[in-house]
């Protein structure tokens, strides 16, 4: 059922802004979930991933802000 996949969605930002800077590894697990959750089969868990893609956004912009203040500021000027 994609009814877990899409509810688990709402818990990436959440989870993601409470892992210490240090853990790199728990990082980047996230990230590839999220984006495993953002390519998923079922419509409606795709769209539980782009509901929440914003505050996911800012939250690993957060994260980065904490490890390379430099990269963090490098992306805004982008934007």
């Amino acid at each position: 059922w994609f009814t877990g996949r899409s509810s688990s969605c709402s818990l990436f930002p959440v989870a993601y802004a409470t892992l210490p800077a240090t853990s790199i590894d728990n990082q980047n697990q996230l990230r590839k979930m999220y984006t495993e959750l953002a390519k998923d089969e079922t419509p409606m868990t795709r769209r539980g991933a782009a509901t929440i893609l914003g505050p996911f956004a800012a939250a690993t912009h957060a994260k980065m802000a904490e490890t390379d203040p430099a990269a963090a500021i490098a992306i805004i000027k982008v934007i």
